[in-house]
């Protein structure tokens, strides 16, 4: 079986459009899932909720206090666990 110039030139032809159309086909459900994923949000910060560890002794501490108040300030925390490892410490930094 022996091919002519013509259909091999035929041949290729087709070939490259089955390639084209691949490429065509992979590139549209790539965009169709970007949009699917971005129309749903799953790549936007969702709500959650925060843990606060307070180890050691308790006395008065700016910096604790400034990362309480930067908790209460975020809209996303939903909510906040304070996990209390201490000994004791000031009534005033106790509360």
């Amino acid at each position: 079986m022996t091919l002519d110039a013509d259909a091999i030139v035929d041949r290729r032809g087709i070939r490259r459009q089955l390639v084209m159309w691949r490429l065509a086909t992979i590139v549209a459900i790539l965009l169709f899932a970007t949009v699917l994923i971005l129309r749903s949000g799953a790549l936007t910060p969702r709500s959650y909720v925060a843990q606060v560890n307070v180890t050691g002794v308790m006395v008065g501490d700016s910096q604790r206090l400034a990362d309480l108040a930067q908790v209460a300030q975020d809209p996303a925390i939903r909510a906040l666990i304070v996990h209390i490892d201490s000994p004791g410490g000031t009534v005033v930094a106790g509360e």
